[in-house]
């Protein structure tokens, strides 16, 4: 039986890149289409504006494997992918975005591994022109501090450019979890994951609409709902702040004993008793932090472990 792909892209006033990335797609499913894949292209309108949604709707008619899904509003891009996802009934898909910084010619690579077995596979940067220091650095210690806290790896310098099969789809469609973290979750999920490498291209017209809140939304959403990042950030500011109650609380011992004429009546107790109090407060802080990450690993959907059919 033919195998079926869907490349997901979302879309929000692309003007500057519709007609260019059209044309770019039209010829990998030709490519594919001789690797007899049937191949579909779900343009995800994020609530453009009116004119765009007339653009796109004008390519959904001219072709039949272009298909428009849109949105009542701008719901931000990650959940648009993951409708795009929803919607999709392939073997595969194919999470690409509409400013051609991806390069969609990549697609034809990632179906070749993905056909030789692999359940992910991901687009990995060597380079990013024109990209800010900031953005890079930021980047870097985002993946190290999400590395380190949680009980799997990410990969490195790789977006959300991915192609992911069946399995993971429909696990994705499972999951109930709020504002998922996309990329997280399906490295999370595991499986037989491959990689492209490439060099990422500037825009190709227009201006980014992904800001850095964004992207600052992203990673803090990510580190709350994979990682252990905050409880164990606390744990260590506790036991920072508990060593170095201790060292005040024997001070004020050391000098009660050896020179009590120095302290003013009362002193010593009152500040004994409120850096116990701190002691107790800071704990039930980590005990209360740890409480919010259960219940949030309980009401996400996801599972203790994960199998491939």
């Amino acid at each position: 039986m033919k195998k079926s792909i869907d490349i997901v892209i979302p879309l929000f006033n692309e003007y500057e890149c519709i007609d260019e990335l059209v044309n770019r797609l039209e010829n990998v499913v030709s490519e594919l289409n001789k690797l007899e894949l049937k191949t579909k292209i779900i343009f995800v309108d994020d609530g453009s504006e009116e004119n765009f949604k007339q653009i796109l709707n004008s390519y959904s008619k001219k072709s039949s494997h272009i298909e428009v899904l849109n949105l009542t509003r701008n719901f931000g891009h990650q959940a648009a992918l993951r409708a795009g996802i929803d919607s999709s009934s392939s073997d595969a898909v194919v999470m690409l975005d509409g400013d051609l910084q991806d390069p969609p010619e990549l697609i034809i690579d990632m179906v070749s591994k993905w056909k030789g077995g692999a359940d992910c596979v991901s687009g990995v940067r060597n380079l990013r022109k024109k990209e800010s220091y900031f953005k890079k650095i930021t980047a870097n210690v985002f993946y190290r501090i999400f590395d380190r806290n949680s009980d799997f790896k990410s990969t490195r310098n790789s977006g959300d450019f991915k192609l992911i099969s069946k399995w993971m789809v429909d696990e994705i469609k499972i999951v109930t979890e709020h504002n998922l973290y996309l990329r997280g979750f399906i490295d999370w999920l595991g499986g037989i994951n491959e990689k492209v490498f490439y060099d990422r291209d500037e825009r190709f017209g227009g201006e980014t609409r992904y800001k850095y809140r964004q992207s600052y939304k992203v990673a803090i959403n990510g580190l709350v709902s994979l990682s252990d990042f905050f409880p164990k950030i606390l744990n260590k500011i506790f036991i920072f702040s508990t060593i170095g109650i201790i060292f005040i609380l024997s001070w004020i011992i050391i000098t009660y004993i050896l020179f009590p004429d120095n302290l003013v009546q009362g002193w010593s107790s009152l500040i004994m008793t409120i850096l116990l109090v701190l002691i107790l407060q800071s704990s039930s802080f980590i005990f209360l932090s740890y409480y919010i990450k259960k219940i949030l690993d309980q009401t996400s959907g996801r599972k203790n472990y994960q199998t491939k059919k």
